[in-house]
C-alpha cells in the first residue's frame, strides 16, 4: 500500500485532462428542483396546489412546448362580443334614454379593453390555475389589478361570479404597495389590534377571481396533470443530448516519455504542463487532451441514436395526446387537415367554460341591466367563415351590428362608425353605386322574348332561320 501511494504521488503531478465536451451539469430539465417526489406531489395534488403553480409557471417560462400549447390556447379566440337587449329591455321604448343606456354600456366595454383583458386572464388562470383582480377605474380607463396568488383564496361565488380574501397577515410594509387601498386600509386596522382580528379580509365585490374550477378554493393549473409527462420528455431530451456530446467526443492522447530503467517520466512535471497547454491551445472545441505517461485504449462513443429518438419520439406524442392539441399546430405531419380543423372545434369546446364565466362577469358591470353582452364563438382559425356567413345573412335581414362584430369591432366602434357613416358623412349619398346593364332605364339593354313574339321555348336563332328577325 505505502508504495502504491508512492508511486501515486510521484505521478499524480503529471496528469493533465481538458475536456471541453463534458459539460456541467446545468438546469436543463425543468423540473429538476422537483426530481424524484413529483410522485408525492401528485398523490395529493390539491393539497400541493402552490407547488403545482410554482411549477407551471417555471414551465411556461422555460419550456418552448408548454409555452406555445398555453399561448395558443389563450390566444384561441378573438374575444369578439356585442351587446344585445335581454328580456328586461322594452323594445317599444324608442325614447333618447334607452338609446343612452346602450351607448353607456358600449363606452364601459371599451374602457375595460375587453379584448385585450381577457386574454391576458385567460393567460393567467390557464398558467396558474386562477387570477385574483381588483378593479381600477380611472376617467378613461377600467383596469384590473392583479394580486398576489399566494396571499388569497376563492371564498364564495355570486351569481357565477367569484369573490376571494385576502390574508393580511402575510401583508407587511415590503409588499403593502402591491395592494389597492381598500386592503391597505384593512391592513392598517388589522396591525393594530391582530388578536382580535380575523386575518383572512372579505374583499368588496371590486375584488374578483377566475378559476379553473369554481368549487374549490383553489383552482390547479389547466396542464397540471401533464407535469410528469413534461419530465419523461425533458429527461429523454437530456440524455440524448449528452449521447450526442459523446458521440462527436475526440482524444487525444499526448504521451509523457518514461525512463525504462527507473520507470519515471523523462521530463519534470512543469515542462509536461507546458506542453500539455501548448496542445490544447491549438485543439478545436470538440476535441480533449489527456497528458499522461500511460498506455490509452482507443474507445469509440458514436452509437446509433436510434434508441434514445425513439424514446423522445414517444414522450413527444403521449405529451400532445395527453394535452388535447394536436401536434400539427406547431410542426408539419402527414395528417389530414381536416383532422386538424376537427381537433381545433374540440379545443373551442373545452376552453368555452372560460368564456361563459368572463361573460357572466361583464353582465353584471353593464350600465343598464336591460342589456347583455355576450361573445362571438369566433376564433383565429374560423374568423373568414365567421365573417362570411355573418356578411351573406344580411341580404336577408341579418344583424348589421353582428357582422361588424364579427370584423373584429367592438360595440363601441361599431355605432361610432355608422352613426359617422349615415349621420354625419351622409354616406349613401357621397358613395353612389355606378350605372350597369341591371341599374338601367327598362328601354335599355337586350329585348325581351316576348317583346319580339319569341316563345320562351324558343331560341333567338330558331326565330332567325324562322325568319321572324
Amino acid at each position: 500500500m505505502k508504495n502504491i501511494n508512492k508511486v501515486k504521488g510521484d505521478h499524480s503531478e503529471y496528469v493533465y485532462v481538458s475536456n471541453s465536451i463534458i459539460k456541467e451539469l446545468e438546469t436543463i430539465n425543468m423540473l429538476g428542483d422537483w426530481d424524484g417526489s413529483l410522485e408525492d406531489i401528485f398523490r395529493d395534488i390539491k393539497m400541493n396546489y402552490k407547488i403545482a403553480r410554482d411549477i407551471s409557471i417555471r414551465l411556461y417560462n422555460l419550456n418552448g412546448m408548454f409555452t406555445n400549447t398555453i399561448n395558443y390556447l389563450a390566444g384561441l379566440y378573438t374575444y369578439d362580443h356585442f351587446i344585445y337587449p335581454n328580456f328586461k329591455a322594452n323594445l317599444d321604448d324608442t325614447s333618447s334614454n334607452f338609446k343612452k343606456l346602450y351607448f353607456d354600456s358600449a363606452k364601459l366595454l371599451d374602457k375595460m379593453n375587453v379584448k385585450e383583458t381577457f386574454l391576458q386572464v385567460m393567460l393567467t388562470v390557464l398558467v396558474e390555475g386562477m387570477g385574483f383582480y381588483y378593479e381600477v377605474s380611472s376617467p378613461n380607463k377600467e383596469n384590473f389589478k392583479k394580486l398576489p396568488y399566494d396571499f388569497c383564496k376563492i371564498t364564495y361565488s355570486e351569481g357565477g361570479v367569484c369573490r376571494y380574501a385576502v390574508n393580511l397577515s402575510m401583508i407587511h410594509k415590503g409588499n403593502i404597495n402591491r395592494f389597492p387601498k381598500e386592503i391597505k386600509k384593512a391592513w392598517v386596522a388589522y396591525i393594530e389590534d391582530p388578536t382580535n382580528k380575523p386575518s383572512w379580509y372579505q374583499v368588496s365585490n371590486k375584488g374578483v377571481a377566475f378559476t379553473t374550477d369554481d368549487t374549490v378554493s383553489n383552482g390547479l393549473p389547466y396542464f397540471t396533470f401533464l407535469v410528469d409527462t413534461l419530465d419523461r420528455y425533458e429527461k429523454a431530451k437530456e440524455r440524448s443530448d449528452r449521447k450526442d456530446d459523446l458521440d462527436i467526443l475526440k482524444l487525444v492522447h499526448q504521451k509523457i516519455p518514461v525512463d525504462p530503467k527507473t520507470m519515471k517520466p523523462a521530463i519534470p512535471p512543469k515542462m509536461a504542463e507546458v506542453f500539455h497547454e501548448a496542445t490544447k491551445s491549438n485543439l478545436p472545441s470538440s476535441v480533449a487532451i489527456t497528458t499522461n505517461p500511460l498506455d490509452i485504449n482507443s474507445i469509440s462513443f458514436d452509437k446509433t441514436n436510434v434508441g434514445d429518438n425513439d424514446i423522445i419520439e414517444r414522450a413527444t406524442k403521449e405529451l400532445w395526446n395527453n394535452s388535447g392539441l394536436s401536434n400539427q399546430l406547431f410542426n408539419n405531419t402527414n395528417n389530414s387537415a381536416e383532422a386538424l380543423r376537427k381537433n381545433v372545434i374540440v379545443n373551442q369546446i373545452l376552453l368555452k367554460r372560460f368564456l361563459n364565466s368572463f361573460t357572466i362577469y361583464l353582465n353584471t358591470k353593464l350600465v343598464s341591466k336591460k342589456f347583455s353582452v355576450s361573445f362571438l364563438p369566433i376564433t383565429e382559425m374560423n374568423r373568414k367563415e365567421s365573417l362570411e356567413l355573418a356578411t351573406k345573412s344580411l341580404g336577408f335581414g341579418g344583424s348589421r351590428l353582428l357582422a361588424l362584430a364579427a370584423q373584429g369591432l367592438t360595440p363601441l366602434q361599431s355605432i361610432h362608425m355608422l352613426e359617422l357613416e349615415q349621420n354625419v358623412l351622409s354616406i349613401d349619398d357621397i358613395m353612389i353605386p355606378k350605372d350597369t346593364s341591371y341599374t338601367l332605364s327598362p328601354d335599355s339593354g337586350r329585348p325581351l322574348n316576348e317583346d319580339i313574339d319569341v316563345a320562351d321555348s324558343e331560341s333567338r336563332e330558331d326565330a332567325k332561320n324562322r325568319g321572324d328577325e
